[in-house]
């Protein structure tokens, strides 16, 4: 008895074992196709997501209190105007009439306390973690399809179907996870799956 589940357990043992021309499938699978990293790259690029402008953002608004604030005014204005001039006669006389006046004025203010501390800084915080936080889900969002993907794709290798129905439809759902993962790469994953010209 012991001598037969010793037997039965080799046997299941040496079943679950890949063989040799199956390894070689996945193995050629993961060379020709794009890695993880690869896909995650292209999917941040793709929404704008790659560069991180954030990480300046708070020294950038403290430097703006090195700036200062220009302000240009000219005023036009009207007056009258009193002159006590003296004749000949000797009589002084009062002369009155409008004199028009114009002014400019150039005006530069530094804001010098943002050097310590900007208000920006706060909303640069908040605008950085927002985009950390989308940064992550969109990792996670990739990484979910690209492995669901190499599931279906380890199934077809080690267990294909029995029936056509069902390696068609597991055909289909490999499509649709191309599908989606060229969604998050603007058609890139696809492109890279295409045979190439030698």
């Amino acid at each position: 008895m012991k001598l037969n589940v010793f037997v039965l357990t080799v046997l299941a043992a040496t079943c679950a074992l890949p063989g040799p021309a199956r390894g070689d499938d996945l193995t050629a699978i993961e060379r020709s196709e794009p890695t993880l990293e690869q896909v995650r790259e292209k999917a941040l690029r793709h929404a704008r997501l790659a560069s991180r402008p954030e990480q300046s953002w708070a020294r950038r608004a403290r430097l703006r209190g090195l700036m200062p604030s220009l302000t240009v005014r000219a005023t036009r204005g009207t007056g009258w105007d009193f002159d006590l001039s003296r004749a000949s006669t000797g009589i002084e006389r009062l002369d009155e009439g409008t004199d028009g006046d114009i002014g400019y004025e150039a005006r530069a203010t530094w804001d010098l306390d943002r050097l310590v501390f900007d208000d920006a800084e706060i909303r640069s915080a908040e605008t950085a973690q927002r985009l950390h936080r989308v940064r992550l889900q969109l990792g996670a969002q990739v990484t979910a399809l690209y492995y669901a993907r190499r599931k279906l794709q380890i199934v077809q290798i080690y267990d294909p179907a029995d029936d056509t129905a069902t390696a068609l439809m597991q055909q289909a759902e490999i499509d649709e996870l191309t599908g989606q993962l060229d969604a998050v790469t603007d058609g890139w994953f696809s492109r890279q799956l295409a045979p190439t010209d030698d």
